[in-house]
């Protein structure tokens, strides 16, 4: 089974995303509900790829993937949520994010984690935003 880990502060967005990734019945999903605590919970847990939505209290997905970086410990990340087009031009030149999902979609975002997980990673604008 895949580790994928779920990042979101949001009760109901964090419940949907978790269900249907196992009723896919392919992952191992862990999830994280405090953005606080997210850079322990990846140091200390193996991670196939890092679900995580991008506006969080506390810490927003961007802030988190470049704390995770400066540590030598950003796994492969899939970035979810309402974002602005200014913010995606930082997920994509920075390259702190493999995939961004521009709305909270669940189908959207596990479509993404099955790119990455077959080491496919966005090579320009139009593809590293997923519709």
């Amino acid at each position: 089974l895949s580790k994928i880990t779920v990042i979101d502060n949001n009760p109901v967005s964090l419940e949907q995303i978790v269900d249907a990734a196992v009723g896919k019945r392919v992952y191992e999903v862990r999830l994280c509900d405090n953005a606080r605590a997210v850079v322990e919970f990846v140091r200390d847990n193996p991670i196939d790829v890092l679900v995580m939505r991008h506006n969080m209290d506390g810490n927003n997905g961007f802030q988190i993937a470049q704390h995770l970086s400066k540590m030598n410990i950003l796994p492969k990340t899939v970035i979810y949520g309402n974002i602005q087009r200014k913010t995606i031009d930082y997920y994509y030149a920075t390259r702190f994010a493999w995939y961004v999902v521009k709305q909270h979609d669940t189908g959207l975002i596990l479509s993404a984690v099955e790119k990455v997980l077959n080491n496919v990673r966005a090579h320009s604008f139009a593809d590293f935003i997923l519709p």
